[in-house]
């Protein structure tokens, strides 16, 4: 008798947390600087998951799927500011605070940081989650040379749209 409850308890949480998921999140980056070529690329190929008992939230994305509109821009940023070769995937492991705030930890070329990104969060039916924050390239160890520094902007701003459907 004494192990019924805890068993109910677990299969009454399970009952009602529901993972969601979508593996084509859209997530685009800005650095430009006003006046000279757009610093700025878009990846439809995140992956997120939220799991709803939780609150917890993971996304993962490669670097690679990163698509410029010059194609030299595109193969300078994998090669020589991402190093896709040894840092192929940027993670965000954390947990919906509210539903206006997400808490967690950003990695980028294997440096960790902890963030707070204010979100648009709905649920209905499916989970959107949308936002917008701001990351410098120096915390997370990607060097800008000074020749192009002029071109680009200080902090890389990072947009975000997610879409997850209920995961079976």
């Amino acid at each position: 008798m004494k192990y019924l409850i805890p068993v109910l308890f677990l299969i009454s949480t399970s009952c009602f947390a529901q993972r969601f998921n979508t593996e084509n999140g859209h997530t685009k980056f800005e650095a430009s600087v006003p006046t000279l070529i757009p610093v700025k690329a878009e990846n439809e190929k995140t992956k997120a998951i939220f799991d709803s008992a939780s609150n917890a939230i993971a996304i993962l994305m490669y670097i690679s799927d990163f698509e410029f509109k010059i194609p030299l821009m595109q193969e300078h940023f994998n090669e020589n500011y991402m190093e896709t070769g040894s840092f192929p995937k940027a993670t965000f492991q954390g947990i919906l605070m509210d539903k206006n705030r997400v808490e967690g930890d950003l990695t980028i070329k294997g440096e960790t940081k902890q963030i707070s990104i204010p979100v648009n969060f709905k649920e209905e039916g499916n989970i959107s989650i949308s936002g917008e924050f701001k990351v410098w390239p120096g915390d997370f160890k990607i060097d800008v040379p000074k020749i192009v520094s002029r071109k680009m902007a200080e902090e890389i701003s990072i947009h975000f749209n997610y879409l997850l459907a209920p995961k079976n």
